[in-house]
């Protein structure tokens, strides 16, 4: 009962408190709480922040401004120097990638780093005008932020503030060597080059992208829960762990009883969604993720299910204790110089394999050529949220992972890569119903779907369990769609909201 005491909130000055506080995120709680008795007619949506003519001391209740922000380019970083904890690392671990893009900066500059800025005393005027901020201030801090890298990072005393500045200035470089413009996809220095086929290319059935027709069709949905594979049912499931719990589903093979058609790679063609390079970065990061626990998916997936799936990015509660908050997975913390390099490697992994959303990285860059308007669906659909780099997606690491048919309430439609595979060529393939097909990948493929198609993948021989296929997954579920949308019009209309409680009527809070 002690620590339901609301004054908690207020007077005590507990460390472990201030934590639960922070990565609970009770501010938000707190908020849509008073804004759900706040009149409509009251609410309105800003998207600037609007700038304080100063700050008020709560102790002398006096107006305070004594720094002018003029060199732009310098002053953000020497603030951060002496104050390094500004950065709200606790309460939202994705603060870490604040300088990867515009927008993750002008979100940081309207949540967190304006009003820090404004506390210790800098008038940040000049950087308005007509109470818009200049839009190359993003443009000049990363600028700085590549100046200062090298000259080197020493002089820096925090360890968490030197990963952020490092690994930011490592990805500028990743963006710069993938670039189109520069020939680093497929050789080809735009996207009107691609119009034509390479000099390389062999027939209509050989070639490394070739568009399939398919008669979507309307699956059986009581197929749900059923297991594909072409061993026998023995071989591919447990059935100790049944425990009393509901029949098992049956086990199809995937011609005699669903007449899926198989696709598969041509062994004499080259497919290689990533560079060598690309590919090395990509199996090195999953190393870090091997010790992770993995989800649990519920009872449809109790038999027909191997392997691990460990998710990373944001989290919505299904259920979960009072207070749970939309943030990122509890596992992903980023209070010490190992997390944030575990962090880090996350938002480059996206940043190679999903974007496809971004202009910058390797695999955007292919994406645009062969499907430009998946690029922009999922663009468009993982703008808000808390970002896992540039996105706010969810990235999962699947190790020799299979599941049952089912279907995933997405709002995006997802993007696979197979990094390692060693299995038969019936192993860990990718089912689709809707489509009749099922694909046979290899190691350095990639391909998409849409979750709301029922589909699973088709079940290996337990024997072959021990990462023998590596997979990154990212898919972007409705509920967390929702609850981010939910959040970023709290940020918009937080000011409306203050101003309507803040308001003084004889002395009174306004109220309804």
């Amino acid at each position: 009962m002690t620590w339901s005491n609301p004054q908690a909130l207020a007077l005590w000055r507990s460390p472990l408190l201030e934590r639960l506080l922070r990565f609970h995120s009770i501010n938000y709680t707190l908020f849509f709480v008073l804004w759900s008795w706040v009149p409509t007619a009251h609410v309105r949506e800003e998207e600037e922040q609007p700038l304080a003519n100063g700050l008020r001391s709560h102790k002398r209740h006096e107006m305070r401004v004594s720094m002018v922000f003029r060199n732009r380019r310098d002053t953000v970083f020497r603030f951060l120097m002496k104050s390094p904890k500004t950065i709200p690392l606790l309460s939202s671990p994705s603060s870490a990638y604040f300088l990867l893009s515009q927008e993750n900066f002008m979100e940081a500059w309207r949540d967190w780093l304006l009003c820090a800025l404004q506390n210790v005393g800098y008038d940040v005027s000049p950087l308005y005008r007509d109470s818009v901020l200049n839009q190359n201030l993003f443009t000049e801090v990363s600028t700085a932020l590549s100046e200062r890298i090298q000259r080197g990072l020493d002089v820096i005393t925090d360890s968490c503030l030197r990963v952020i500045l490092d690994r930011s200035g490592r990805i500028y470089r990743l963006k710069a060597a993938s670039a189109p413009e520069g020939g680093g996809v497929l050789g080809r220095a735009d996207r009107s080059n691609a119009t034509t086929a390479c000099t390389h290319c062999k027939g209509e059935k050989q070639r490394c992208v070739q568009d399939l027709v398919v008669r979507v069709r309307t699956p059986d949905n009581n197929l749900a829960g059923c297991g594909v594979s072409a061993h026998p049912l023995e071989e591919v499931a447990d059935l100790s762990i049944q425990n009393g719990g509901p029949a098992v589903k049956s086990l199809l093979h995937p011609e005699r009883d669903l007449g899926l058609q198989l696709i598969e790679c041509d062994e004499a063609v080259i497919y290689n969604a990533f560079s060598e390079s690309s590919l090395k970065t990509l199996r090195g990061h999953v190393n870090r993720f091997s010790a992770l626990k993995g989800i649990m998916r519920g009872q449809q997936f109790a038999i027909f299910s191997q392997g691990r799936m460990c998710p990373f990015g944001e989290r919505t509660a299904t259920g979960g204790a009072p207070g749970d908050a939309h943030r990122f997975y509890d596992s992903m913390g980023a209070q010490t110089e190992g997390a944030l390099q575990c962090l880090f490697d996350r938002a480059e992994s996206p940043g190679i394999l999903t974007n496809i959303f971004q202009d910058s990285l390797i695999l955007l860059n292919v994406t645009r050529l062969v499907a430009p308007g998946l690029y922009a669906e999922i663009r468009d659909s993982t703008r808000e949220g808390e970002k896992l780099g540039l996105d706010a997606a969810t990235l999962y690491y699947c190790s020799s992972y299979a599941g049952p048919l089912h279907i995933d309430d997405d709002v995006t439609p997802g993007v696979c890569a197979l990094l390692e595979r060693e299995a038969g060529s019936d192993d860990y393939c990718f089912v689709n119903l809707a489509y009749g097909y099922r694909f046979a990948p290899r190691a350095n493929s990639l391909w998409s779907f849409r979750g709301t198609d029922l589909h699973g993948t088709s079940l290996a021989p337990l024997r072959l369990r021990g990462g023998k296929s590596i997979t990154l997954h990212i898919s972007k579920p409705k509920r967390n769609a929702k609850a981010a949308e939910r959040y970023a019009k709290a940020r918009r209309v937080r000011n409306s909201v203050y101003r309507y409680w803040t308001a003084e009527t004889d002395g009174m809070p306004n109220s309804a």
